[in-house]
């Protein structure tokens, strides 16, 4: 008698993957206090208003790393940094903090992004 092959089935496990929008990434971060340096969102988060992989901020100031992943909470994790002193970013950017650091009052509150920051 011939037996038959022991037939497996194997399940694929597809993780879905929620995008995060550009306006909740930037509304998120103008909430964060006490910041030492100037913040920007760059990368496809910029340029497609919205992603399912890294988050890429540029700092002017390191010390403001780890107080941004604590305020992204789980999106801390797919946040990828850039530290550029004194100059904006030379790519499409959103300006998330005002001059020196602080969270510019017009914004507080805001549940858009005004066009004119975004910059070339």
């Amino acid at each position: 008698m011939l037996e038959e092959p022991e037939v497996t089935s194997r399940r694929r496990v597809i993780q879905k993957l929620t995008p995060v929008a550009l306006g909740s990434i930037t509304r998120l971060l103008r909430t964060v206090r006490d910041l030492k340096g100037k913040v920007y969102i760059v990368g496809g988060l910029v340029t497609e208003g919205r992603t399912v992989r890294d988050i890429d901020i540029v700092v002017s100031s390191p010390k403001d790393i780890p107080v941004i992943t604590k305020a992204l909470g789980k999106y801390g994790s797919l946040t990828h940094f850039i530290v550029q002193k004194d100059e904006p970013p030379a790519s499409l950017f959103v300006k998330v903090t005002g001059k020196e650091g602080t969270t510019p009052d017009k914004f507080k509150g805001k549940g858009r992004i005004p066009k004119n920051e975004y910059a070339s």
